[in-house]
């Protein structure tokens, strides 16, 4: 509304009189409650206390900022001390889930972890199938994969340390349900070994 009655002042507050009201900063046809058009790469918005960025947006990419005014990525998110950068958190019955998608056919849905800025590992589906892996990017090596339609327990930690393959009560260190194909040699050490 460009009528200056639209605007009120109450003591240090400045608001608009009507709820449907638009503000456009450097647009004459806002299409939201604030509409701000802008290519600053400095802050098309930005909000700080004094001692930091809180929120800032880059009006030239569009990336954003949480904690800091020069986003690297579409957005970052960084935290000065040792707390958590980002929680997910819900009070739905099916949880909190943080989702990777990617709608290329050959392309990764991942969660990569870096120190100093170089990446070290990945986990996801990390190829142009559908396997789930641990990716050792350093080395390029995938020392954990996973494929879909993989049954129940075929690789079961159980609380006692004990390691059960094909079963989820392993009752020995290695427990293993099955048949056992060996390509090398099986050493009993100073134990027993028995046969049934």
């Amino acid at each position: 509304n460009a009528s200056a009655l639209t605007w009120n002042r109450s003591s240090t507050n400045v608001f608009l009189n009507y709820p449907n009201d638009n503000v456009g900063i450097n647009t004459t046809a806002p299409t939201a409650t604030l509409h701000i058009n802008s290519s600053n790469k400095n802050g098309a918005f930005r909000v700080d206390n004094t001692t930091q960025t809180l929120f800032f947006v880059n009006g030239t990419d569009g990336r954003v900022g949480i904690g800091t005014s020069s986003p690297n990525k579409d957005l970052e998110v960084y935290e000065a001390s040792d707390e958590a950068a980002i929680l997910a958190h819900t009070d739905g019955s099916a949880g909190a889930y943080v989702e990777a998608d990617s709608a290329h056919a050959s392309g990764f849905a991942a969660f990569r972890v870096a120190r100093s800025g170089t990446y070290k590992w990945a986990a996801g589906l990390y190829s142009h199938v559908d396997d789930y892996v641990i990716y050792d990017i350093a080395n390029s090596k995938v020392p954990v994969l996973i494929e879909p339609g993989t049954p129940d327990a075929t690789l079961f930690l159980h609380s006692t340390g004990n390691v059960g393959i094909g079963t989820s009560a392993p009752t020995h260190e290695l427990n293993v349900m099955g048949h056992t194909n060996l390509s090398g040699t099986l050493y009993a050490g100073n134990g027993t070994l028995y046969t049934n």
